[in-house]
């Protein structure tokens, strides 16, 4: 496809030519029509399957990071909203003849893992982040994980706009308000390459993030946290073991909603529902929603890094802790957290979305900016993207352990179909059944993209999906096929769903089974975890720094008091 959308680029260069006069920048008024085109290009390319397509955010992107002097610093800032969370602009008084008018704004934004501002975007810092293209995703998910300290384990960024709820079977009435969530300490990330990677057992930090074990780098973020794409794998045709994730079915015979606000039904409520894909055997959703935390890449994009996504940037959240405590917090972050424009693109995906998909599953999101006073009289504003940053840097500190599934995958030595299917049901199971949320890399390549997911549907079905030649499997009813859906509130194009198959024994045990790979469906993600949070993260006490911090110089004390403002 073009690099940049034509109508677009005669948009954007109207703009200029009418402001080249005069020196103006692109305003936020000209950065509403820009953001218009994007949506109706999103609208127009999405598919049956994906309700909301990312194209026009690409573009969007594209044009942003070639031509960012020649935008205002609040049309940046209202663009990489947009991006970042999928809330539209405010509808401007008037609207240029010639121009489409604006669009209402959108309501799939169930969850918000991306910031919902410029720059809240992007999932955990342990695990992955989806991102578009090169650029940092901010939703954000994604999330990619790797830049505070410890192994990080690499993964292809991917971040994606706010995910909306899976979509409920049509017998099933939509759920009740789901209940806001309690905070809770963030986790610390567990690396791949521990020895008891898939053992099952519970691992104490740290996860694994975007971030290459052996290395000490960054994620490469853009000037406006980019939304990734999720990274494809090939389909698996025969039984070929796999395993992870197990979402519900949808209500129809069509593929989830991914623009529906409804939120499935809470744990078992849709269990004994028939739809198109089978009998629904597990209906989760976690007593709180996650939601969009950017993963705040490592790399620049401009020297010294930029606020919106370089946690060691001048002016972002770490200066602006500095000037509160006097501490070298930022120098700290950018002499071993960072990675130069010129380190080389293999850096790109490296940042915090480990942490950040972790931060997502633990704490509530921050509500509101927050401003404080530093010892000299001055006052010093923490937006909702600083007070992200601020839980990224902290989330190590707030996590009890880890409990994480399934193998890495590092090399052409290692099993893409990783986790079984067997195994994914399983844990599927037992954590939907324990009700907290978890996390999911869902790139089965070297590069980890960590996402965080509250809500899971499961069928099962005596039936093959369609386009699936089951015909070297047993057809004496032993084999049973399991469509899995699965969202997060955050990362709306983030949703998941799988295909599977497993064949049972006489005695029940597992004979074999495999992922199945159709048009409709994802391929298989990588291991999944989960973090459990340190006491009660209410409790003041409780923000101290343990767990070998990325950033010993933060004052876990003072980021309390900015996150706890935030949500009054």
């Amino acid at each position: 496809m073009p690099k940049i959308d034509s109508q677009m680029l005669q948009i954007y260069q109207r703009c200029t030519q009418n402001n080249s006069d005069n020196g103006k920048k692109i305003s936020e008024h000209e950065a509403r029509i820009l953001i218009q085109r994007a949506e109706e290009i999103n609208t127009t390319s999405s598919s049956s399957f994906h309700k909301h397509s990312s194209k026009g955010n690409k573009y969007l992107l594209r044009l942003l990071n070639d031509h960012q002097a020649d935008f205002s610093a609040d049309s940046l800032k209202m663009i990489t909203r947009y991006v970042s969370t999928g809330e539209m602009p405010s509808k401007p008084s008037s609207v240029p003849s010639g121009d489409a008018p604006p669009r209402s704004p959108r309501t799939d934004r169930a969850h918000h893992h991306d910031h919902s501002h410029t720059h809240d975007h992007a999932p955990s810092s342990s695990g992955g982040a989806s991102a578009v293209g090169p650029l940092p995703s901010g939703i954000s998910s994604g999330h990619r994980h790797g830049a505070s300290g410890g192994d990080v384990n690499p993964r292809a960024p991917v971040v994606s706009a706010p995910s909306s709820p899976i979509s409920q079977p049509s017998r099933v009435p939509a759920n009740p308000a789901r209940v806001p969530a309690t905070p809770v300490p963030g986790t610390p990330s567990a690396s791949p390459s521990s020895p008891n990677a898939g053992s099952g057992s519970s691992l104490a930090p740290p996860l694994p993030s975007n971030r290459p074990s052996a290395g000490g780098g960054a994620n490469v973020a853009p000037p406006v946290p980019s939304t990734p794409a999720a990274p494809t794998a090939p389909a698996v045709s025969a039984p070929a073991p796999v395993v992870p994730s197990a979402p519900v079915v949808p209500p129809a015979a069509t593929a989830p909603t991914t623009g529906s606000a409804r939120p499935i039904a809470s744990t078992g409520r849709a269990v004994g529902t028939t739809t198109a894909h089978g009998t629904i055997i597990i209906d989760f959703q976690a007593p709180h929603s996650t939601w969009g935390c950017h993963w705040y890449p490592i790399q620049e994009r401009q020297p010294g890094g930029d606020p919106i996504n370089n946690l060691y940037a001048k002016g972002g959240c770490l200066d602006k802790l500095d000037k509160l405590t006097g501490k070298g917090a930022r120098d700290y972050e950018y002499t071993h957290n960072r990675k130069a424009m010129d380190a080389g693109s293999q850096y790109g995906w490296w940042g915090h979305c480990n942490d950040a998909a972790q931060v997502a599953c633990i704490l509530q999101e921050p509500k509101r900016s927050v401003t404080m006073t530093a010892p000299d009289g001055s006052t010093v504003k923490f937006d909702k993207s600083d007070i992200q940053g601020l839980l990224v840097l902290m989330s190590s500190s707030l996590v009890n352990r880890v409990d994480f599934r399934g193998q890495r995958y590092n090399s052409t030595r290692d099993d893409p179909n990783d986790p079984k299917p067997e195994l994914f049901l399983k844990v599927m199971s037992e954590w939907s059944a324990e009700g907290l949320p978890f996390v999911l890399d869902i790139d089965r390549n070297e590069q980890v993209w960590n996402y965080p997911y509250d809500q899971v549907r499961i069928a099962e079905s005596n039936k093959a999906p369609e386009g699936f030649n089951a015909s070297g499997l047993p057809q004496d009813g032993s084999v049973k096929y399991y469509h899995i859906e699965m969202a997060g509130t955050g990362f709306d194009a983030k949703r998941r769903v799988y295909e599977c198959y497993v064949q049972k024994g006489r005695n029940g045990e597992s004979v074999a089974d495999g992922w199945i790979k159709t048009p409709n469906t994802h391929n298989n993600p990588d291991f999944m975890w989960r973090p459990h949070a340190v006491g009660d993260i209410m409790n003041k006490a409780t923000w101290q720094l343990r767990n070998k911090p990325s950033n010993p110089l933060i004052d876990p004390q003072l980021i309390y008091d900015i996150y706890v403002k935030s949500l009054a």
